[in-house]
């Protein structure tokens, strides 16, 4: 049986609030740009859905005559409330700043270690709404006039249980961080969108790619099997000491969201003048007075 001998990372909500602060520094100093960009100044609010997916194995050795293999299943769907923004008003760069709860998360993680005659292995399961607990459930969105873009970020985790023999992980949930691809604003407001992104142990939440991520996340910033799973898919072992956090890419993640604003912007429609009968109205006058002589 082998030991987990590595330093954990930096606490992950805590990295993703400071990143939320540099990205709205960044968004707010952007200057206005196209003339032919929608317009969101009466929009106070986007509401939605958001869904990811993530599946991925890693094989290594327990530095004992073993083999550890650790495999990650993550996916689910979490309802997205953006309800506050900066500034309050107008069309200029924005944040729509919020969280996510609700919906359906399922994880289902397992972990063996095979060898010297011996298994021992074990799960971290999960099957409910997303949880609010340790800020997992930050999310915000960035719109931003001079490229006309939008981009959405949701972190989220769901409340698991242990089973098995080793290792019990102490972090009691699991979930992810994720940046959704920038896309051009429509004219609608109605943001929706599927990508494949890669997926992080650690490089995705403190950034801002055009072209998304994924990061593997949880209640807390200390140990949980995806740091297994990070060590094996870099060092090739569970016991690394000299084996930091990666900032690799460890597979691919699939992403989806539909966003909607609230109010949704006015329709424009084109008023007919009715016809005034003027004609009509005095050739009857004139058959009336007609009609008494």
């Amino acid at each position: 049986m082998s030991c987990v001998c590595r330093a954990t990372r930096g606490g992950w909500p805590v990295r993703l609030v400071v990143a939320l602060s540099a990205l709205l520094s960044l968004a707010l100093a952007t200057p206005a740009g196209a003339a032919a960009c929608p317009q969101w100044s009466k929009v106070k609010a986007f509401r939605g859905t958001a869904n990811t997916v993530f599946s991925g194995t890693a094989t290594g050795s327990d530095n004992n005559g073993g083999t550890v293999t650790v495999e990650l299943n993550r996916s689910g769907s979490v309802n997205v409330d953006l309800a506050g923004r900066i500034p309050k008003s107008g069309s200029s760069a924005t944040e729509f700043l919020g969280g996510t709860g609700g919906g359906t998360l399922l994880v289902h993680d397992t972990y063996s270690d095979v060898g010297g005659g011996q298994t021992t292995s074990g799960g971290q399961m999960g099957d409910g709404p997303g949880a609010t607990a340790a800020l997992s459930n930050l999310a915000f969105m960035t719109l931003n006039p001079s490229s006309c873009t939008y981009q959405l970020h949701i972190s989220f985790a769901v409340v698991t249980t242990s089973t098995g023999d080793w290792p019990t992980p102490p972090d009691p949930g699991a979930g992810g961080f994720a940046v959704m691809p920038a896309r051009r604003i429509p004219s609608n407001l109605k943001l929706v969108g599927t990508a494949e992104v890669p997926a992080y142990y650690d490089g995705c939440s403190g950034s801002q790619p055009p072209g998304g991520c994924y990061e593997f996340g949880g209640f807390e910033g200390g140990y949980a099997w995806a740091e297994e799973f990070d060590m094996l898919k870099n060092c090739g072992s569970v016991v690394a000491a000299s084996c930091g956090p990666s900032d690799q890419q460890e597979g691919t993640a699939t992403v989806s969201w539909s966003m909607s604003a609230n109010p949704a912007p006015k329709k424009t429609h084109r008023h007919h003048k009715k016809p005034h009968h003027h004609n009509k109205h005095h050739k009857k006058q004139r058959h009336k007075k007609k009609h008494h002589k």
